[in-house]
Formats: C-alpha cells, structure tokens, sequence
C-alpha cells in the first residue's frame, strides 16, 4: 500500500485542535487548586458563621486571580496557535527503507520514525 492511501485511510499526521469548549474548560480549571478550592471552603465557612463581608471578599479574590489566570493562559494558547501557524514542523521517518524528512502532516501509519537530541 502506498502513503497515499495510508494517508487517505489513517487521516493526516495533525495534532487535534482545541475543541469549542477549551475556553470554558480553561477557565473551570483556573479553580481546581488546591489552595482555590480551600479558599472557597473559607468563604462557604465565612458565610455559614454570618460573616458575609469575608466570605464575598474571599470570592472577589478568589474570581479575580481566576480570572486573571484564564486571560493569561488564553492568551499564551493564542501565541502558541500563531507561532505554530508561521512554523512547518517537519520529522525524520523511514518509510520504504528511506530514511527522510518530511512535514507532519505527511506522516502516515507505518512510517517508523526515531528520536534524536537537538
């Protein structure tokens, strides 16, 4: 069998992309921390104790970093995706005994590829 129908019959050698819902799963895990979630137990403490003021200024803080964690991060995916986008990124594969280098995308099943430093 050829590459060609390799290619056709096992899809191209991309990475998935991130789905619709990776925005909002990035900002849902801006709050799994452990020290997010103690933080949040605090406030459920503060405001079962009937100190409201404590319990919404540990909220107000606890939203805020996560808030200000997800516009980081978003933005650090956003550069990566641009930076990906400008750069080919090729390997080395043996494919019918040839050792060659080709981009990604063209890499289809069966094709033996190595590991090398640099």
């Amino acid at each position: 069998m050829t590459a060609e129908h390799l290619g056709q019959r096992g899809g191209q050698g991309r990475l998935a992309g991130a789905g619709r819902g990776a925005s909002l799963a990035l900002l849902l895990r801006q709050f799994s921390s452990p020290i997010i979630l103690i933080l949040l137990a605090a406030a459920l403490l503060s405001f079962a104790l009937a100190s409201l003021t404590d319990g919404l200024i540990i909220l107000v803080i606890v939203t805020l970093s996560g808030l200000l964690g997800f516009q980081q991060e978003h933005g650090a995916a956003r550069v990566v995706a641009q930076l990906l986008a400008v750069v080919e990124l090729r390997c080395r594969v043996r494919r019918d005994g040839v050792e060659r280098s080709l981009p990604m995308a063209a890499v289809v099943p069966g094709d033996l590829g190595g590991v090398s430093w640099g």
